[in-house]
């Protein structure tokens, strides 16, 4: 349980690790870069939070090499994004709701 409260902490919290936030492309942004890194090695068997990190490689090699726009990466890592954050709570609330059994 606690595990899954900090996962939903950290998306939450670090919105330097998110692809895009207000417009601001991320990508070439060395110190959210280094936040990704730490939280895939602090986190390894978190598979939202390792897919979120390949996803977001992707599309910023992705923008790199023009074959997709910054805006287009921006809705699709975002739409992830709150799904992870959405799933996470879900899991988190049946979790706390059987704990009370």
């Amino acid at each position: 349980m606690r595990y899954l409260l900090t996962i939903i902490i950290v998306l939450l919290i670090y919105p330097s690790i998110i692809l895009a936030q207000d417009n601001k492309n991320y990508c070439n942004d060395k110190q959210s870069w280094k936040e990704w890194s730490e939280l895939a090695a602090k986190y390894p068997h978190d598979m939202e939070l390792q897919t979120l990190h390949a996803i977001r490689i992707g599309l910023c090699k992705k923008i790199e090499e023009k074959t997709i726009s910054f805006e287009t990466a921006k809705k699709i890592f975002n739409q992830l994004h709150d799904s992870v954050i959405k799933n996470t709570e879900t899991k988190y609330k049946i979790r706390k709701d059987n704990s009370k059994l």
